[in-house]
Formats: C-alpha cells, sequence, structure tokens
C-alpha cells in the first residue's frame, strides 16, 4: 500500500472543459518546481461537456478522477472530494484556479503554526485584484457578502472565496456535518467552524476567469434561500 500524499487538492467541476486543463497544468509546474507531493481529486460533477477527457489528457499521475452521474451542485462535489482525500491537509479550489497556486505557502504556514482552517479573502488588507470582476457582480456579491456575515455572524469576511486549506480532521468534521449542495456550502462550512475551530484569514492574489457557468442572478437567490436553511438549522441544534 503506497504511502498518503502530503496534500489533497480538491476542484469541483461542472462543464469545466474549456478551463480546468490550465489549471492542471499549471499544478503540474507547481508540484515539478517545489517537490511537493500532492494528489488531485477532480469531481467531474455531471458535466455533459469534455471536462472528464480534458482532466484525464492534463492531470498527470497525481490525478484522481471522480464522477458524479448527474449535477448534484458545488457544495456536493466538494464534500465528496473531502471525503475521498488521503492527505493530513486538503486545499479546496476552483476549476479556474483565479487564486494562483504560488499561494500555497503561505496557508501551509499557518496551519503549521496552529490554525485549523486557512481560508483565502479576495477583500482583506493585503490582497490583490489583478482583474476585476464586472461591475454588477461586484456590487450585488458585495451587498450579499455583507448581510450574510452579520446575519449568521461568520467568523471570516470573504466565506466564498474558493481557495482554503484544512486540517483533514477539521474538514471531514464539517463536510460531514453540512447539506448544502449548491453555492452556499462555503456560508455553511464557515458557520459550521465558528468557536469550533481556529481560523486564519489570508488575503490572496485573485483574478477574474471568463467561462462562469454561474447565471448572478439565479445564484444569489439560491444562495439567499440556503441561508434561510442554515438559519433554520443553527436554531435546532
Amino acid at each position: 500500500m503506497t504511502a498518503p500524499p502530503a496534500l489533497s487538492i480538491v476542484i469541483p467541476a461542472f462543464n469545466e472543459a474549456t478551463r480546468v486543463g490550465a489549471t492542471l497544468d499549471a499544478m503540474r509546474v507547481y508540484f515539478h518546481a517545489t517537490a511537493l507531493d500532492a494528489e488531485v481529486i477532480v469531481i467531474d460533477d455531471g458535466s455533459t461537456d469534455a471536462t472528464v477527457a480534458v482532466a484525464r489528457a492534463h492531470g498527470g499521475n497525481e490525478l484522481r478522477l471522480i464522477s458524479h452521474p448527474s449535477n448534484r451542485g458545488k457544495g456536493a462535489a466538494v464534500r465528496t472530494g473531502v471525503a475521498a482525500a488521503r492527505a493530513s491537509v486538503v486545499v479546496t479550489c476552483d476549476a479556474d484556479l483565479a487564486t494562483p497556486i504560488e499561494e500555497l505557502p503561505r496557508f501551509l504556514a499557518a496551519l503549521a503554526t496552529g490554525a485549523d482552517i486557512a481560508v483565502g479573502s479576495r477583500h482583506i488588507e493585503g490582497s490583490r485584484i489583478a482583474r476585476p470582476q464586472p461591475w454588477a457582480r461586484r456590487m450585488l456579491g458585495g451587498a450579499f457578502r455583507s448581510a450574510v456575515r452579520v446575519a449568521l455572524r461568520l467568523p471570516v469576511d470573504d466565506a466564498m472565496c474558493g481557495f482554503k486549506v484544512y486540517r483533514v480532521d477539521a474538514a471531514r468534521w464539517l463536510f460531514a456535518r453540512s447539506v448544502i449542495d449548491d453555492y452556499a456550502f462555503d456560508i455553511e462550512v464557515m458557520h459550521l467552524a465558528r468557536g469550533r475551530f481556529r481560523i486564519v484569514e489570508l488575503p490572496v492574489r485573485w483574478r477574474h476567469v471568463d467561462g462562469s457557468k454561474v447565471e448572478l442572478r439565479s445564484a444569489v437567490w439560491r444562495a439567499a434561500r440556503d441561508v434561510v436553511r442554515i438559519t433554520a438549522r443553527s436554531l435546532k441544534r
């Protein structure tokens, strides 16, 4: 039986054929340059395009590909990846790698000095936005982020930034208890983590990457619905 890797990187992917190849290429280059022992777990969330073929072509020996037979949602895909992770540290990131993998050392250092979770933020001092989102996304997303943080007393400013690093025991505890399958899963996970795990929020480099499958108004409406579910569940505990 082979020894587990030092790091598991979980990438949810739904119809990401145009973006996931470049992400996997960048990761392979980084692993080679740093001699980092990592596995990359791509969760194909019921894609109907060439996501699977592209991932296999670009993933290299580090790739583990898991497919959902139908689209279940980003939260469900990340939950599947966390459950499959073999390393003691789990990274979750988006298929577009909007936060470059070169940001990883600061997050690993945070865990090495006692954090259970290191969360990337696009909105705190020190963050650098190379290419911002379109104006409408920034305005609507910012208003929603602020309202949710106040309503749920979240421990971080940017719960929905895709780049996060967890101790595997913390990740498994949180995702085993999460139920949100859609885009608000990050909000639920941070809400569950509040007061139980030590969380550090770190500024990141970030750039908007074209090709998102998210329709903004629909996503915000669904996320708002899920925030109501999160609130209702927390009141029952």
